[in-house]
């Protein structure tokens, strides 16, 4: 009878283990273990939710840049103030002798498209004198090279010094556009109140002020080819 019984024991733990190993290895089946550092014992590497975190994202489609623009103009409402002549403003027509004693129109200086107006002075102190000559340069460097022949024009003003300190800088610089003379202000009196200069103006054809900048700088530069670009690629 004791025999019987142990017989009977082993038999049924027999048949336990291999129902726990058919589980198994249906388990196996559907969720094959992959045990990884990111794996934790008993989870399964495929679980559903799992899967979905794993996916990286579609990509959106990038919008285009907004085409470029004229820049606008940006100024303390202190500088603004001292400003007779804004954007959008016509700049007062003038008569003013130029290096040669010989009186011009403003106006019959226009280009058929665009004119830059540059108001300069040497001043009195090295970094001024720097900047007068640095001026005369760029300009005709970034607006008389690359845009003469698309019918823009470089008109620059001088304001308050003497014909020969204003024709030997011309010199120097190899300035290849018209030059006028205010050497008492008078003209400049009508753009502003304060003599901040270089002044430098963007006209249309007809002379109205599409961009203006009160200072000399690398971003007064590029803000005024931009406008230059701008301008032209309108009048396509």
């Amino acid at each position: 009878m004791v025999r019987f019984t142990r017989y009977s024991i082993v038999l049924a733990g027999l048949m336990v283990l291999s129902a726990a190993g058919c589980r198994e290895s249906s388990t196996s089946e559907k969720c094959p273990r992959k045990l990884d550092a990111d794996t934790k014992s008993g989870e399964c590497p495929f679980n559903h939710s799992r899967e979905e975190s794993d996916i990286p994202p579609v990509a959106q489609p990038e919008e285009p840049p907004p085409p470029p623009t004229i820049p606008k103009v940006v100024m303390s409402d202190e500088l603004g103030a001292t400003c007779l002549v804004n954007v959008d403003d016509t700049i007062p027509e003038a008569e003013l002798a130029d290096l040669d004693g010989e009186m011009s129109e403003l106006g019959s200086l226009y280009g058929s498209k665009l004119t830059v107006v540059c108001f300069w002075t040497i001043g009195t102190t090295p970094r001024s004198q720097l900047v007068a000559n640095a001026v005369l340069q760029d300009l005709m460097k970034d607006v008389v090279g690359p845009f003469g022949e698309q019918g823009v024009r470089v008109v620059a003003i001088n304001v308050g010094d003497g014909v020969e300190d204003a024709k030997q800088y011309v010199a120097d610089a190899k300035a290849m556009f018209p030059i006028l003379l205010d050497p008492q202000g008078e003209y400049f009196a009508k753009i502003a109140t304060e003599r901040k200069m270089p002044r430098t103006f963007l006209l249309d054809a007809q002379g109205k002020v599409l961009w203006f900048d009160l200072e000399y700088s690398n971003t007064a530069r590029r803000d005024l080819v931009q406008g230059i670009e701008v301008a032209l690629d309108e009048m396509k």
